[in-house]
């Protein structure tokens, strides 16, 4: 293998880690959402209503985790 090959190797796997990354720090972000939103069931008098609207985002979020779970980085090699 030339160094040439072996770094364009190495350059597509730190993409994918960066990729990764951003990923992760998605899913993060969608973590954060529902844990705010299941204290504010917890810590306030809602209506069942309001707790509708909240598990519906929730699944929402929860679907949306899920996907991004499955996202592969981009076929970068060229």
């Amino acid at each position: 293998m030339s160094m040439t090959n072996a770094a364009a190797i190495l350059q597509d796997q730190l993409k994918r880690v960066k990729f990764r990354m951003q990923i992760l720090d998605l899913i993060e972000d969608r973590l954060r959402e529902m844990k705010a939103l299941a204290q504010r069931v917890a810590w306030h008098d809602l209506n069942q209503g309001e707790i509708d609207i909240i598990q519906k985002r929730v699944n929402e979020l929860a679907g949306e985790i899920t996907f991004l779970e499955r996202l592969e980085a981009p076929d970068l090699i060229h």
